[in-house]
């Protein structure tokens, strides 16, 4: 989201801890038309997952994990 400095305190309002880059010349703001100063991100950490082996049973599927 790309700010003006009208609407930095709102972006922060409506953002839970973003992330924040200076905006480079000739950016709008996505609020309004005034020059952008700042954009507003978040970052997505991929999350750790185990990993899961899958074994047939006739009588149904089975699932193990392993480590």
């Amino acid at each position: 989201m790309w700010v003006c400095s009208k609407h930095v305190k709102k972006a922060l309002r409506v953002l839970d801890t973003p992330h924040i880059q200076k905006a480079p010349n000739g950016i709008k703001c996505s609020l309004c038309d005034d020059q952008a100063i700042a954009n507003f991100y978040y970052t997505h950490k991929p999350s750790q997952l185990k990993k899961k082996r899958w074994l047939y049973d006739p009588h149904g599927i089975v699932q193990k994990q392993t480590s």
